[in-house]
C-alpha cells in the first residue's frame, strides 16, 4: 500500500492536506483515519477493502469473500465456521465439520459415502446408507 500525501478522501470526501493516505486503486485514495476506522486489509490477497465487506475467520484475520471461501466453509450442521481442510462432504454435498462427522454421520460400508445416522442402519457388518441396505435385500 503506497502512502502519498494531499488527497482528496474517497470515503469522507475530505480534502486531507499533508496526511497520510492508502490507495484502493488508481482513482480511489482514502485517508488513513477512514482507513484506520472503516477499512482492513484482507489477509489472504493484500486488498483494501471496507469492513463491512470483510469476513473475518476463526483466528481473527480479516478476509474478502473470495479469499475467505477459498479457505473455509460454514458447517451445514452446526453453523460454525472452519478450515476447509477439516471438512467432511456428505452423499448429499453438505460440507461438514468434524466434531459433527463423529458425533451424527457414518461412513456407509457398502459405497463408502457419507451420511447422516438418520439415513441408515447398523448391520452386523457395518453401517449402510438406507440405499445399500435395500439393494443388499436384507
Amino acid at each position: 500500500m503506497p502512502i502519498i500525501s494531499d488527497i482528496h478522501c474517497y470515503h469522507c470526501e475530505e480534502d486531507k492536506p499533508g496526511g497520510g493516505s492508502v490507495s484502493l486503486s488508481s482513482t480511489k485514495i482514502i485517508c488513513q483515519d477512514c482507513f484506520e476506522s472503516d477499512y482492513v486489509t484482507c489477509y489472504g490477497c493484500d486488498e483494501v477493502i471496507e469492513s463491512n465487506d470483510s469476513i473475518t475467520s476463526p483466528l481473527g484475520d480479516s478476509f474478502c469473500q473470495s479469499c475467505f471461501d477459498e479457505r473455509f466453509f460454514s458447517c451445514e450442521d452446526c453453523s460454525n465456521i472452519f478450515s476447509l481442510a477439516n471438512s467432511f462432504s456428505t452423499a448429499n454435498g453438505y460440507s461438514i465439520c468434524e466434531d459433527c462427522y463423529s458425533n451424527n454421520y457414518f461412513d456407509c460400508a457398502g459405497c463408502d459415502q457419507i451420511f447422516s445416522h438418520d439415513d441408515g442402519s447398523y448391520l452386523e457388518d457395518g453401517s449402510y446408507c438406507d440405499r445399500c441396505v435395500e439393494r443388499s435385500g436384507r
